[in-house]
């Protein structure tokens, strides 16, 4: 960084932090009100994004309990910006300090209710968000695929 002049560094549009020796990644999902986490181990060490190994199987995502600083500080950050769904990314270091990495408003957050044996309810959140009502009377991500292996049993019997 040193050879690199201010004017080089302007030019480029990045995002410049420093390097956090990860222990765990955590994709947090904040709809409404409620929080919603998905804790991601990526065993690929020359990778610092777990990403790029999102389709290989080599990833170990888990249903994972929203510390509480990290659930009321994605409150207030959602409330600010008046955003209802916003999914954000984190991580925990070697010595358990947790990071805030980024807040997207368009972020993908599916995986997170489908490596959580349904404790994660976005979707029925979701839904709740847009047709009014509470999450507890819409269909969860596990209920749909239910119903789906429910219609191909059907189907075959037919």
């Amino acid at each position: 960084m040193d050879h690199i002049s201010d004017e080089e560094l302007l030019a480029c549009s990045g995002i410049y932090q420093e390097c956090v020796d990860k222990k765990l990644e955590l994709r947090v999902v904040c709809a409404g009100s409620e929080v919603f986490t998905c804790a991601i181990e990526n065993p690929n060490e020359e990778c610092i994004d777990f990403r790029r190994y999102q389709t290989d199987g080599s990833l170990n995502r888990y249903y994972y309990e929203t510390p509480e600083i990290v659930r009321s500080a994605i409150v207030q950050l959602c409330d600010f910006f008046s955003l209802q769904l916003a999914s954000s990314d984190f991580c925990i270091d070697q010595s358990g300090n947790i990071y805030f990495l980024d807040l997207n408003p368009g972020g993908a957050f599916l995986f997170v209710e489908a490596y959580s044996d349904n404790r994660n309810r976005i979707i029925a959140k979701v839904a709740s968000l847009l047709g009014g009502g509470d999450a507890k009377d819409y269909p969860s991500l596990a209920d749909f695929h239910a119903y789906q292996e429910q219609c191909v049993i059907n189907s075959v019997a037919l």
